[in-house]
């Protein structure tokens, strides 16, 4: 938990230090909102949240034994 607020802490400073550099503090909030999708993308990509319906109903009926015994 604590190397999760020091990340976002990072980033707010690297953001801060760019809007400072360029005069542009509404900067601050396009590079925060940028960092914060590409997150999102990649938290949806490794749960497989973006997989179609068929392939989800495949994948469940593909293990349906697997499942039983897990049962």
């Amino acid at each position: 938990m604590k190397n999760l607020l020091l990340y976002r802490f990072g980033i707010f400073v690297i953001s801060s230090v760019a809007a400072f550099l360029k005069g542009d503090f509404t900067l601050i909030t396009g590079i925060i909102g940028y960092v914060g999708l590409i997150f999102l993308v990649i938290a949806g990509i490794l749960t497989g949240s973006f997989m179609s319906g068929d392939r989800v109903r495949a994948n469940y009926n593909a293990e349906d034994e697997e499942r039983k015994e897990r049962k």
